[in-house]
C-alpha cells in the first residue's frame, strides 16, 4: 500500500511539473508550436515519462483542460435548483473565487496562445444551464429563442473579456468587486429584463 502511494505521489508531482511547464511555454508561443521535446526538456523530465501518460502534446493538454472543465462544471452542479437568474451573485462569487484560485491556468487557457476550444466549452455548460433556467422561468426573462441566443452570446463575450482583463492583472480587485461588478453589468447588459 505504501508503496502504490507513493508512486502515485510521483506520478502527481510529474504531471504538476509538466503542468507548471507546459503553462511557461504557453506565455512564450502558441500551442501548435510547443512540441514534447520542448515540454519534456523545461520540465526535466525523460520523453518515455511523459509517453507513458500523453500520446502527444495535444492529448495531455485535452487532459489538463478536461481536469479544469470537470472542475468547473462541478462548482455550477454544486448550485444546484438554483437558476442563474435569481441566484447569479451566488454562483459568480463560486465562478471568481474558481479563476482566482486557477489565475494562471484560466489567464494562458482564455489567452491568445490558448486553446479556443476550452473556451467554447465553458460558453456552451454555462449556456446549457441559462437555457434550461430560462426555459423553466420565463418570468425572469421574456423573449424568443432568438432573442435569448443573442443576449447571451452578448453576455458571454463580455464576461470572457472582463475574466481575460482581471487575471491579466493578476486578479488585483478582490473576487467579491468582480462579482458585483459583473452582476451589474449582466443586469444592465442583456440578461434580465
Amino acid at each position: 500500500m505504501a508503496a502504490s502511494n507513493q508512486e502515485d505521489k510521483r506520478i502527481r508531482r510529474t504531471k504538476r511539473i509538466l503542468e507548471q511547464s507546459l503553462m511557461e511555454l504557453l506565455e512564450q508561443k502558441p500551442l501548435k508550436d510547443i512540441t514534447v521535446r520542448d515540454l519534456t526538456t523545461l520540465a526535466d523530465i525523460n520523453r518515455g515519462t511523459f509517453y507513458a501518460y500523453y500520446s502527444d502534446i495535444y492529448d495531455f493538454v485535452q487532459k489538463l483542460e478536461d481536469g479544469y472543465f470537470e472542475r468547473f462544471v462541478e462548482l455550477m452542479n454544486a448550485h444546484g435548483d438554483e437558476t442563474v437568474f435569481r441566484q447569479t451573485r451566488s454562483f459568480l462569487l463560486d465562478m471568481f473565487t474558481f479563476i482566482q484560485n486557477n489565475s494562471k491556468v484560466v489567464r494562458i487557457l482564455l489567452g491568445e496562445n490558448g486553446d479556443g476550444s476550452f473556451r467554447e466549452k465553458l460558453i456552451a455548460v454555462v449556456r446549457e444551464k441559462c437555457h434550461a433556467d430560462w426555459i423553466a422561468d420565463k418570468s425572469e426573462f421574456a423573449g424568443t429563442e432568438k432573442e435569448f441566443d443573442y443576449r447571451y452570446a452578448f453576455v458571454t463575450s463580455g464576461c470572457i473579456g472582463l475574466i481575460r482583463e482581471w487575471v491579466s492583472h493578476g486578479c488585483t480587485d478582490s473576487v467579491s468587486e468582480m462579482t458585483d461588478l459583473t452582476e451589474k453589468l449582466i443586469r444592465q447588459g442583456g440578461m434580465s429584463t
